[in-house]
């Protein structure tokens, strides 16, 4: 969010939170899915290897790729910025509500198309 913050414009920044928000859950969606077919069809280790892979060929694109930018700070004190971030109670409120959004939409997710085929019998991957 930070780095939307420093590259686009005021007039831009709420577009490119909502294709960033959008694409996140996409992924995690689609992650989801995908991770529970290799599971199925290979094991659980094919889901680590798979996404050890794919992390490290976007790690080499973006060290290739990416050009270097300039610091927006000189240094950064953690403890300062965490202490203001977890001192405004709106902030966190949002990030609770924020986290029970995930746990619910993600854990359904998750454990939805197990819970289908022991209810129906159902196999989606036969």
């Amino acid at each position: 969010m930070a780095l939307i913050g420093d590259s686009f414009s005021d007039k831009d920044r709420q577009f490119a939170i909502a294709k960033v928000m959008g694409m996140m859950f996409f992924g995690g969606a689609s992650a989801t899915v995908l991770g529970g077919a290799l599971a199925y069809f290979g094991s659980w280790r094919l889901v680590y290897l798979a996404y050890g892979l794919a992390e490290f060929v976007i790690a080499l694109v973006m060290i290739k790729k990416l050009e270097d930018s300039k610091s927006t700070i000189d240094n950064l004190n953690f403890k300062k910025v965490y202490g203001q971030a977890l001192s405004n109670v709106d902030m966190l409120l949002v990030i609770g509500i924020i986290f029970v959004i995930g746990y619910t939409v993600f854990g359904s997710f998750t454990y939805s198309g197990d819970y289908i085929q022991q209810i129906t019998g159902y196999n989606i991957f036969y």
